[in-house]
């Protein structure tokens, strides 16, 4: 098969993965009555405690803006809170609602969980594979991505 032809493998085959996974993780926050991103984001929440909106849009890999969106949302459910930093009023610290925090700390090793599951029966060395794998998609993603801030790429 041609290289380029491969390529395009590659990206139908992404573009499969990222879709079972969107489903699976829709599957796994349902009976907290939150979306797959939603859970992700209370997920990390539980996990680092009250983190800063800039720091939280940096680990999901979403805008400021969608995060601020989806924080809005979940203020709105009581299942979030807003804190402003007593230092820099201009930081905004996003925390979980009193409310929720049980709830949260309940369901908080759910992700982890499904994860170990799906992975119990691949080996260390498929584990390797796949990490290997993903981590030079990720470069590749990132690189152009760095050309296309640099201005034109040379494609």
């Amino acid at each position: 098969m041609a290289k380029e032809n491969k390529g395009l493998e590659i990206m139908n085959l992404y573009r499969s993965i990222n879709g079972r996974f969107r489903t699976l993780k829709r599957e796994q926050f349902k009976h907290l009555d939150l979306t797959g991103t939603q859970g992700m984001m209370v997920g990390m929440i539980v996990h680092f405690g009250p983190i800063k909106m800039s720091d939280l849009s940096h680990r999901m890999n979403l805008s400021t803006s969608t995060v601020s969106a989806m924080v809005d949302r979940l203020e709105k459910t009581d299942v979030l809170v807003r804190t402003r930093d007593e230092n820099d009023r201009r930081i905004v610290r996003v925390g979980l609602s009193d409310r929720y925090k049980k709830k949260a700390l309940e369901h908080s090793d759910c992700f982890e969980k499904f994860a170990t599951e799906l992975f119990s029966k691949v080996s260390p060395e498929e584990i390797d594979t796949i990490l290997d794998g993903l981590i030079i998609l990720d470069k590749l993603f990132e690189m152009k991505i760095e050309n296309k801030k640099g201005g034109p790429s040379r494609d």
